[in-house]
């Protein structure tokens, strides 16, 4: 960040996805304090796989949380290019590939 930060006073910027590698990143540490803002690293948004995927996985089944309504098509796995156009194009938004 070279002299303004995009973050409001007190925010948080949070780091998501894993970037290749040996990848920096720059900030000035004046205006990150001056502004009491932070940055926040987050991998997998800190789910704990044994004990929230299961309580995922019962809420749907339970019918509380209603992911079939994101699946905009179903498509076979060799239609992935044409998914991945229709996702470009914005004629679909989630197309599950079925291998």
């Amino acid at each position: 960040m070279s002299g303004t930060c995009p973050l409001g006073l007190g925010g948080a910027a949070v780091a998501v996805g894993l970037p290749p590698k040996d990848t920096a990143a720059r900030f000035d540490p004046l205006v990150l304090a001056e502004a009491d803002q932070r940055i926040l690293g987050s991998n997998y948004g800190s789910v704990r796989p044994a004990v929230d995927i299961p309580a995922l996985v019962d809420r749907y089944m339970d019918g509380q949380l209603r992911l079939d309504q994101l699946v905009s098509r179903r498509a076979s796995l060799d239609e992935a290019p044409n998914a991945l156009d229709e996702l470009a194009s914005g004629e679909a938004l989630r197309t599950l590939l079925i291998p």
